[in-house]
């Protein structure tokens, strides 16, 4: 499978702290990769680099296999390959805007930058699983429930056409159902349009039915990696069978 996104020996400290300590992993094309471990192990330090939001101490990562750094160095079509979603779905969106008002400012951007191939908001919105854009257009934030809120932050990171996404605890503020049925979407639109997504998550519900693999992170290394079904049925490693029974605990299972 092509390698959307490597991290090649990647450290990270602050203020002498170290928090990634020579990180190296890949994600697929077309696959969603489920980063896990404790709080303050380097799962948010992990995607602010792949965004550009911080610069690694030492290491390389590569996007479509170029080498990239900075988000303000970056070629816009290297920002647009790339797209973030938030776990807040309410702070993440103005309540005020409507529909149609948020699904074209990145449209605007794009067009303002030469971004000629993105999708359209009544394609973006029906990948994201909302269907009839006429129906929601007019629709202000404030009126959209949160799942929805999600749906429509996953419809306005699809606009540039991205390869990866990258959701950080995206679905932790929603029901299971609700969270359940997001990953489903971002599931068939990664078998559909060859999307990736790196899932920063601690429900387990979401590894087990949506994930191709797991990333157990401790320490700012990866301690453990494999395909989902035999990390979280039978891990190797002592803290990844600690925390993946946590899991169990919290999910009542």
């Amino acid at each position: 499978m092509n390698k959307v996104l490597e991290f090649k020996g990647v450290s990270k400290s602050y203020g002498g702290y170290k928090v990634l300590e020579d990180l190296s992993f890949s994600i697929e094309k077309g696959s969603i990769a489920a980063l896990i471990g404790e709080t303050g192990s380097g799962k948010s330090t992990i995607a602010r680099l792949a965004v550009g939001l911080e610069r690694p101490d030492k290491g390389e990562i590569l996007l479509m296999g170029k080498s990239v750094g900075l988000l303000k160095k970056r070629g816009f079509c290297d920002c647009a390959s790339i797209q973030y979603i938030f776990q807040d779905a309410y702070g993440a969106l103005e309540d005020g805007y409507r529909v149609e008002q948020i699904l074209s400012e990145p449209i605007r951007i794009c067009k303002r930058r030469g971004r000629e191939e993105i999708y359209s908001p009544e394609q973006a919105l029906s990948m994201a699983g909302l269907g009839d854009y006429e129906y929601w257009k007019g629709m202000k934030a404030a009126a959209l429930s949160g799942g929805q809120r999600q749906k429509l932050s996953i419809a306005r990171a699809l606009i540039p056409k991205p390869d990866i996404l990258i959701t950080d605890e995206s679905t932790a503020m929603l029901d299971t159902k609700s969270s359940q049925e997001v990953f489903e979407i971002l599931r068939e639109i990664c078998i559909g349009y060859g999307l990736s997504v790196i899932a920063i998550t601690h429900q387990r519900h979401i590894i087990d039915n949506s994930c191709d693999k797991v990333m157990v992170l401790r320490g700012g290394r990866i301690i453990e990696e494999g395909p989902s079904d035999i990390v979280m049925k039978f891990p190797s490693e002592d803290y990844a069978k600690e925390l993946i029974a946590c899991m169990n605990i919290f999910v009542g299972v």
